[in-house]
C-alpha cells in the first residue's frame, strides 16, 4: 500500500512540475467587454540563429485569439533580429519582410483557444543587436445559453412535426 501511495505521489509531482524550457506570460489587460490584449518584448544582443522565446497566456472563457510580431530593422547601424515565424496554439505563419525593407512582420488572426493556457513561441534570428515587439489579443465568442439551444431544437421538432402532418393536395384534371 505505501509502495502504491508513493508512486503515485511521484507520478502527481512529475505530471504538475513546469517544462524544462520556462516560457514567460504574457498578461492580458480587458479593453472592452469581450476583447484583451497583451504585449511582449524580444531584446537580442550579439549574432545567433534558430532562437526562439516560448510565451503563454490565459483566456477566461472559449473565443479567438490572433498574435501578431514586428521586428524593425536599423540600417543606420546595421541592429536588428530577422523575425521567422510566430505559432500561435500550434498554427504557424511565416515572417515577411516590408517592402521598403524597415522590419519583419508576422501575424495570426482568429485562432480557436483551447485549453489554458494559450501558448505562443516566436522564431527569429539575430543579426546583431535588436528589438521585437508584438502583441496578442483575445475576442470571447458568443455561446448561445441552453436555453436557445432548447428553444432551437424544439422549434425545429415543431416545424417537422407540422411539415409530416401536413396533407397533400390533389388536382383533379379535366378530360
Amino acid at each position: 500500500m505505501k509502495k502504491i501511495f508513493g508512486a503515485a505521489v511521484v507520478a502527481a509531482a512529475f505530471a504538475m512540475s513546469t517544462p524544462a524550457m520556462a516560457a514567460t506570460e504574457i498578461v492580458l489587460g480587458p479593453t472592452g467587454s469581450q476583447v484583451q490584449f497583451g504585449d511582449f518584448t524580444i531584446t537580442g544582443l550579439g549574432s545567433a540563429t534558430n532562437q526562439f522565446a516560448d510565451y503563454y497566456f490565459t483566456v477566461p472563457s472559449s473565443g479567438i485569439v490572433s498574435a501578431s510580431g514586428t521586428a524593425t530593422i536599423s540600417l543606420a547601424t546595421n541592429s536588428s533580429i530577422k523575425l521567422t515565424s510566430i505559432v500561435l496554439n500550434g498554427v504557424t505563419a511565416l515572417a515577411t519582410l516590408r517592402a521598403d525593407g524597415s522590419a519583419y512582420d508576422a501575424a495570426i488572426n482568429n485562432v480557436a483557444t483551447i485549453a489554458n493556457p494559450q501558448t505562443l513561441r516566436v522564431n527569429y534570428d539575430v543579426m546583431n543587436v535588436g528589438r521585437a515587439t508584438g502583441t496578442v489579443s483575445w475576442t470571447s465568442s458568443a455561446v448561445p445559453e441552453p436555453g436557445t439551444w432548447a428553444l432551437m431544437i424544439l422549434g425545429f421538432g415543431v416545424v417537422g412535426y407540422a411539415m409530416r402532418r401536413r396533407t397533400s393536395v390533389r388536382f383533379a384534371q379535366a378530360i
